[in-house]
């Protein structure tokens, strides 16, 4: 499941997918900009998603997989 579903699941059906493309791409790059999806009113799920969208936009794709392929590997589950 990518992100965009995550946020068409959670929120109500009268957000179109341009929308939420939208404010996914502008957590992701970490703009500010928002189509008026995102707000104190959002499910939970919907705002933990986001959050983790900004983390990994911010820290960039690349450092956040050496970081996961390194507790893995410590974990012993990479093979």
């Amino acid at each position: 499941m990518n992100r965009d579903e995550v946020l068409l699941r959670v929120l109500s059906p009268a957000h179109p997918l341009e929308y939420v493309i939208f404010d996914v791409m502008s957590a992701q790059s970490n703009v500010g900009l928002s189509s008026g999806i995102t707000g104190p009113t959002m499910p939970a799920t919907a705002k933990a998603m986001l959050i983790l969208n900004m983390w990994v936009g911010r820290l960039e794709i690349i450092p956040i997989a050496v970081l996961i392929g390194s507790v893995l590997q410590r974990l012993n589950l990479y093979r």
